[in-house]
């Protein structure tokens, strides 16, 4: 036993990328943090149940695109994995894409970020915040 889970247990097997995508719709975040001269974008997965995760990167990985580890979430008692390298997050994104419903405007928002010419002005963030919040209504 490791962890509080018996070591017969195992990471469920994702197979398509419309079970990602859901799983992402229900439980999966775009991050869009803004700094003075850059702009992090992260796609982020947080579940209960650490084997989820794992299931979800090896998946993902699999597709040759580069994941953190499953990590505990500070000051929260949930996992967390992180896809954060710009080419990575670009490239799920557009996997998601395909299969997303309730993400889709965000996962579009965060692609459109990369494509401006400029930075400097908060419209495409202001967009994003704007979306975000009418998905959370």
């Amino acid at each position: 036993m490791s962890n509080g889970v018996p070591s017969f247990v195992e990471a469920p097997t994702y197979r398509t990328w419309g079970a990602i995508a859901g799983y992402f719709d229900g439980d999966g975040t775009v991050e869009l943090n803004r700094h003075l001269f850059t702009v992090e974008i992260r796609l982020a997965f947080d579940e209960n149940w650490k084997l989820h995760l794992v299931g979800i990167r090896n998946f993902i990985e699999a597709e040759s695109i580069i994941c953190g580890r499953v990590r505990k979430k500070e000051s929260f008692n949930t996992w967390h994995l992180v896809v954060s390298w710009i080419s990575c997050v670009k490239r799920l994104a557009r996997k998601l894409l395909r299969h997303t419903v309730k993400k889709r405007a965000e996962l579009l928002s965060a692609l459109r970020t990369w494509t401006m010419k400029s930075l400097r002005n908060n419209s495409r963030r202001d967009e994003y915040i704007r979306t975000d919040r009418r998905e959370n209504r």
